[in-house]
């Protein structure tokens, strides 16, 4: 079985939550136990009834890769990378998307992807990894909604990860845990010394995250504040950023707005 020391316990990436009334619902839902050193959650995005306008769904970063299909279409599966910025998808006036998050690490891991490739991207799963694309075909067909899906991809995802016969280099996942303990706030020569060499590092970080340690601290420490849900005031009263690592505040408003798509004031606000 394929071995992947878990981060699930110290790391919860988090995404806005929806806001359109009961017309649009967003939920979660853990997988079997086995997977969540693997998989973060599944989530379903979908319309109660068909609206008005189209909708745009914002995904913020959060170091991750997802698989997702929209079975209201029945569209093939598709394949988004981590994304070094957030990200807009105009997604109609009626949709049901299902997806699986992995957690940093895990689908390259277990599928022998170079994570880079699709950093930014969001691809035909096909194209990217066809082998799994066709074997999940017939196991999308006719559900309903996201538990009948749990079922099947718990069983999948379980065999899949039970005859893997990957390793991984046990340094990179020290370094990932480092950057994860400290709420990305490390000093990447210094703090993150493991065994290996800067070069070495950013290798490893790109084939297997999608991008550099330095990049992957950024995403961590916007995630822990976004996690930690601070009120406007407290952010300004109590100048929160700095704790956050941040070391001025137009440096702190560049960087969430950079990530979540709207300033501090507007999204934490909400």
């Amino acid at each position: 079985m394929a071995t992947l020391p878990g981060i699930a316990s110290c790391y919860q990436p988090q995404q806005p939550s929806v806001k359109a009334g009961a017309a649009v619902t967003y939920s979660e839902l853990q997988p079997a136990m086995n997977l969540r050193s693997h998989i973060y959650c599944y989530w379903e995005l979908r319309t109660r009834q068909v609206l008005t306008d189209s909708f745009y769904y914002r995904v913020v970063a959060d170091g991750c890769i997802d698989i997702f299909f929209d079975i209201s279409n029945e569209e093939a599966p598709y394949i988004m990378g981590l994304s070094s910025r957030y990200t807009s998808f105009e997604t109609g006036n009626e949709f049901h998307y299902i997806g699986i998050r992995f957690l940093p690490v895990a689908l390259p891991f277990i599928c022998g992807l170079d994570a880079a490739l699709v950093t930014d991207r969001c691809e035909l799963l096909s194209d990217v990894l066809p082998g799994i694309a066709k074997e999940l075909k017939p196991l999308l067909a006719g559900k309903k909604n996201i538990r009948t899906y749990k079922v099947v991809l718990d069983q999948y995802w379980s065999t899949l990860i039970e005859n893997c016969p990957s390793t991984i280099d046990m340094r990179l996942m020290d370094a990932l845990k480092k950057i994860i303990d400290t709420n990305g706030n490390v000093q990447l020569g210094k703090d993150l010394y493991c065994g290996l060499s800067d070069r070495q590092l950013r290798r490893l970080f790109h084939q297997y995250i999608g991008e550099s340690p330095k990049l992957f601290s950024k995403i961590i420490r916007f995630q822990n504040l976004l996690r930690a849900k601070p009120s406007v005031a407290s952010l300004k009263r109590h100048k929160l950023f700095f704790d956050a690592g941040y070391y001025d505040q137009a440096h702190f408003i560049k960087e969430f707005k950079l990530f979540y798509g709207d300033t501090p004031t507007i999204a934490l606000d909400k």
